[in-house]
């Protein structure tokens, strides 16, 4: 496999940033390598810089006193000062991702490594991760791949050859625009359109039981439907999603995204998407019967 991407990082202090980053960037349909434990043992492998050799771009994850065993340690002995001298030696796009904790550059880095102190990178910022995100993507030299694959063009000309069968029926003569079936699924009406699918899910953490004490009690059914609006009643905090189900009856269901982590938050613009077909597992709370999400994916329309 062909990696765009190379993130090096210690797996002390770096692991958490350097897997968050790799989910994200994989889903977003980039190659990265991340996972080269099964390369790390005896001599630097050659696997490894073939690897690097590869990419196009290589993340480095700096956090507090990540750069401590470069100057302790035999170049041999220490794996990240090892992948950092070789992409800066390949004259690779180097993004230095600088965590909490992290200063500045030692002094005394190792010559190897030293052309690191000129290189640049977003800023890490926990809470305000999806504009560092942004940002972050901005750096990157590699485009992601695209979403779109022969499948599915060749579903798509089907489709076409389809309708054109549909409308000159028969005996090749035009049908009658009265004729042309044009939506099969009544039921759909006023919901937006199908938009690109893409998995998703997200848990909501409960601060609470469910139970007597809380008057909140989960649903025996999951709920399916499509997504015809949502809007923002707090800020940061509360959705209220609107979804259409299949016989046409709007419910609406509230969303709390204050206690998501960052990984679930990043999922959000994918999720609340108008025209998606999701499905939901909610609690009602209260006498009203007011509705809360505790978990929704996308599924296919």
């Amino acid at each position: 496999m062909k990696y765009d991407i190379f993130i090096s990082y210690r797996r002390k202090g770096g692991y958490e940033t350097a897997k968050h980053l790799y989910d994200l960037l994989s889903r977003d349909k980039y190659n990265v390598s991340f996972d080269i434990d099964t390369l790390r043992s005896g001599d630097f492998d050659v696997e490894l810089y073939k690897r690097i050799d590869a990419c196009k771009d290589f993340i480095v994850i700096l956090n507090k006193g990540v750069f401590d065993r470069c100057n302790n340690a035999e170049k041999k002995q220490d794996w990240l000062r090892n992948e950092l001298s070789y992409a800066i030696e390949r004259n690779k796009n180097i993004i230095p991702i600088m965590l909490d904790g992290f200063v500045d550059f030692p002094i005394d880095l190792p010559e190897d490594i030293s052309g690191i102190t000129t290189k640049n990178g977003p800023k890490y910022d926990q809470y305000f991760f999806d504009e560092f995100y942004v940002r972050l993507k901005s750096f990157l030299k590699c485009r992601p791949k695209s979403k779109l694959k022969w499948s599915v063009l060749i579903a798509a000309v089907l489709l076409v050859i389809f309708l054109l069968v549909l409308i000159f029926n028969k005996n090749g003569v035009k049908a009658e625009e009265s004729e042309i079936i044009t939506n099969t699924n009544d039921y759909l009406y006023g919901v937006p359109p199908a938009p690109t699918f893409q998995e998703a899910e997200i848990d909501v953490p409960l601060p609470f039981e469910l139970g007597y004490s809380s008057g909140c009690y989960e649903s025996d059914e999951l709920a399916e439907g499509y997504i015809v609006s949502y809007e923002e009643t707090s800020k940061d905090s509360t959705y209220e999603v609107t979804v259409q189900d299949a016989k046409g009856i709007k419910q609406k269901y509230f969303f709390d995204v204050y206690d998501l982590c960052n990984a679930s938050r990043s999922w959000l613009s994918y999720i609340l998407v108008e025209g998606n077909k999701v499905q939901i597992k909610y609690y009602e709370s209260g006498n009203a019967g007011y509705r809360y999400i505790m978990k929704v994916k996308n599924i296919e329309r």
